[in-house]
């Protein structure tokens, strides 16, 4: 037994000491590199030796060299591991869709950014700021924690950002948009443009489906905050004239920055409500962070809250008459709270004509969020006004999407064209152009 038992654990025991390989002659090498090599074959502590001889079989310097080596293996294994799975490509070789007047680059200084690798792996979204294409993350961390350097930054003019985006809104169609972006370091923008890109909001992914129709002529951006979302319905919808109201002056800066080499976009500095020309006051949310919550409520219901001004309030009514624009086929309504004045129709008195929500019946989409923590009201105001027996809900909780049944949308055309093909009720070429006929009145394909 004792036999048995002294071969297993000499057929198991590790060598004491590794022997280079008689092919491979180190006489000609460097000294350095002949130490360096000689590292991987350093002695090994026998399992079955005390503690003491194996710690005084490695001393400290010796302890280094025999692992410097087989760390550097494993991280150039991780290394190489990270870029076939990054898959890192060139940003040139992806179609681009470039704004005039991006960030104030050159057509030069484009191409120069284009030609770099971003390191990231294709489709995700990349962030190009401080000379360098650079992940949300890093990004982040650069606005919100780095130090303003008034010797080297333009503190007049906030930081330019040039985003990147493949397969999401706004860029559905398998090309690179190149979109630029002034944000505001150590406020909530870093925080607004995460929310588009990174994180894409439900209602966001319904409107994957619209870019194919290209259907809506007007869109209504209530609560715009600086312009992101604004320059994504632009951009879908070129064709479409998008109509941006923001109360914050602060934040309506922004937009018109933002926005200002976009010829289909409207801003109003206002507030969306059931009255026209009512003063509100513009104060914080204490809960929020930077100029994202920014509430409007009428004067004396602000219970000392921090003050961000005072606006004027406009209705969708008006917007559509001033715009000349025939109505909102689409409408994306985020105004902190004020969800519960746009849809309460109000009658009509001395001081004005009243407010309906006649509008609504132009509307093909809406997308809306409610804010019951900031007051109370909006949901209900918002389930009131949207019949269902014209529009169908898509999509509930604090974010609502509300599509017309009267849309008779591509899907549909294309379900039942292949049913009428099917039955042979009427040849293919009449098909194509009744359907699309019949299915496109009163919209603008």
């Amino acid at each position: 037994m004792s036999g048995q038992s002294s071969s297993t654990r000499s057929a198991f025991a590790l060598p004491t000491r590794l022997s280079l390989p008689t092919s491979i002659s180190t006489s000609s090498l460097p000294r350095y590199l002949r130490s360096f090599l000689s590292s991987f074959f350093l002695p090994i502590p026998s399992p079955t030796a005390s503690s003491s001889s194996a710690s005084s079989s490695l001393n400290p310097t010796a302890a280094f060299f025999y692992a410097l080596p087989r760390v550097l293996l494993i991280l150039s294994a991780v290394c190489l591991v990270w870029r076939i799975v990054e898959e890192p490509t060139d940003c040139s070789l992806l179609p681009a869709v470039r704004l005039q007047g991006a960030c104030g680059y050159s057509d030069d200084e484009l191409k120069r950014i284009l030609a770099m690798e971003h390191g990231y792996t294709r489709g995700s979204p990349r962030y190009y700021f401080l000379g360098r294409w650079m992940h949300y993350i890093t990004l982040n961390y650069e606005l919100t924690m780095s130090k303003p350097n008034p010797k080297k930054d333009n503190l007049a003019v906030p930081p330019c950002v040039l985003v990147s985006v493949e397969g999401e809104v706004p860029c559905l169609t398998g090309t690179s948009c190149i979109i630029p972006f002034y944000l505001r370091p150590h406020t909530s923008d870093s925080m607004v443009l995460r929310v588009h890109f990174e994180n894409v909001p439900a209602p966001f992914s319904v409107l994957r489906r619209e870019t194919k129709q290209q259907r809506f002529t007007a869109v209504l951006d209530g609560g715009a905050n600086i312009g992101i979302t604004t320059t994504v319905l632009a951009l879908m919808f070129p064709h479409a004239r998008i109509v941006a109201v923001e109360p914050s002056e602060e934040n309506y800066r922004m937009l018109r920055l933002n926005t200002f080499a976009l010829p289909n976009v409207v801003a109003f500095r206002a507030a969306l409500w059931n009255r026209l020309n009512e003063p509100l006051s513009v104060h914080a949310d204490p809960r929020s962070h930077g100029y994202w919550t920014l509430m409007t409520s009428l004067p004396g219901h602000e219970r000392g809250l921090k003050q961000h001004g005072a606006v004027r309030t406009v209705t969708v009514p008006w917007l559509i008459e001033v715009t000349g624009v025939p109505g909102f086929d689409l409408v994306k309504i985020d105004v902190e709270g004020s969800e519960r004045e746009v849809f309460t129709p109000l009658e009509g008195s001395s001081r004005d004509q009243g407010y309906t929500l006649s509008w609504l019946s132009h509307v093909q989409m809406a997308l809306i969020a409610t804010h019951e923590g900031l007051r109370r009201g909006g949901e209900e105001a918002v389930r009131q006004a949207f019949d269902l027996s014209r529009f169908s809900l898509e999509l509930g909780g604090t974010h609502y999407v509300y599509r017309s049944k009267d849309v008779f949308d591509d899907d549909m055309r294309e379900q039942a064209l292949a049913a009428l093909k099917s039955m042979a009720r009427l040849p293919a070429e009449g098909i194509e152009e009744g359907g699309d006929a019949g299915a496109d009145t009163g919209t603008d394909g």
